[in-house]
């Protein structure tokens, strides 16, 4: 993942959780890599990592996982669970909301190739092997423009911070994709809050309640803005999670949200309706 990042490598990768560590639960689920997820690898580089919580979702997150990849040449993370992973689901594929192909911006043949050529936007234009003219080289060394390794003090700062002026571009692309959904009576002062596969159960329990779920489809970089407009008028706020640190929990809470309780599992089961409602009715009266 780090060769990736520094690299510029457009990649994607699934990261399917089931109980850990170690081998851990093989054959249950879990939901305790979410943290690996957004940290894995060493050193500072972007990561796009979103969650969806059933096939649908799945379909059209990877869509936009590949997307941003291409499009920034950046690592993107599809966060699933062993639940999402071997249940079957049907959904109409027509009522799939379109995404559209993002263009890579490609080299313009023009003056001698740069693979790490300095932008406004950070990202630099791509060529591929065996391309006439042009020098392609990939270094996991930090490097000049050119992609030959550097350790000049200067040129190090600008090409971290060259790699790092793709955040702001990429939050403002997000801005035209839906990156919270709410469930449930959206006008209720309770909320769930969860990601994954714990959406199904989660929106059966806050129908049955009254309350409403807020779940992130995104979760890095984290839609603070659409997360507080989800969390308008919340007066109580409960995480419902598969891990034993509740890891969504405190990346709300690191990001300025307030989390009145926790519900973790961490046996490798998953709540059936009856047994969510029976633990959020201990904690919300």
């Amino acid at each position: 993942m780090s060769f990736a990042g520094i690299g510029e490598i457009p990649t994607v990768a699934v990261l399917s959780q089931r109980g850990g560590p170690g081998t851990g639960l093989p054959t249950y689920t879990g939901q305790a890599d979410l943290n690996f997820a957004i940290h894995c690898g060493h050193g500072d580089f972007i990561k796009f990592v979103v969650a969806p919580g059933d096939c649908e979702e799945a379909f059209y997150l990877s869509a936009l996982a590949l997307n941003m990849a291409w499009k920034y040449q950046i690592v993107s993370i599809i966060l699933i669970d062993k639940i999402l992973s071997e249940s079957f689901y049907s959904f109409d594929i027509k009522l799939v909301k379109d995404i559209k192909e993002e263009k890579e911006i490609f080299w313009d043949k023009k003056g001698e190739y740069k693979r790490y050529q300095y932008t406004e936007n950070g990202v630099s234009p791509l060529t591929y092997y065996g391309e006439k003219n042009a020098v392609v080289k990939i270094n996991s060394y930090e490097h000049c423009e050119f992609g030959l390794a550097a350790e000049d003090s200067e040129e190090s700062k600008k090409m971290q911070e060259k790699r790092y002026k793709k955040l702001k571009s990429l939050e403002k692309d997000l801005e035209k994709y839906e990156l919270v959904k709410v469930y449930g009576n959206s006008e209720s002062k309770n909320a769930i809050i969860c990601f994954g596969s714990t959406k199904g159960v989660c929106i059966e329990a806050a129908i049955d309640l009254g309350y409403k779920v807020i779940q992130p489809l995104i979760l890095n970089p984290f839609p603070k803005k659409e997360m507080e407009k989800a969390f308008k008028n919340v007066s109580k706020a409960v995480c419902v999670e598969y891990n034993i640190t509740g890891q969504l929990s405190n990346m709300l809470k690191s990001n300025g949200f307030k989390i009145d309780f926790n519900i973790l599992r961490y046996d490798g089961r998953t709540y059936s309706v009856e047994e969510l409602k029976k633990e959020i009715s201990k904690v919300i009266k």
